[in-house]
């Protein structure tokens, strides 16, 4: 399982669309301040609530 944080509205919308159909992609996310690559299928969004810029929190079920 891998948490990152995204704050492009695209990534947004492949990650909604990721966890709705249960599908695996491949997206950037970055981890503290360092941005890395992740492949699986989301299992949950969060919004970081009260962050500059807007950012969501992805939560994924890793593919190995």
């Amino acid at each position: 399982m891998s948490e990152f944080f995204t704050s492009d509205v695209r990534d947004l919308l492949r990650c909604q669309r990721s966890m709705t159909e249960q599908k695996r992609i491949m997206i950037a996310g970055t981890v503290e301040t360092e941005t890395k690559t992740f492949d699986g299928v989301v299992q949950a969004i969060f919004e970081d609530r009260g962050s500059k810029p807007r950012r969501w929190r992805i939560t994924m079920l890793d593919i190995e």
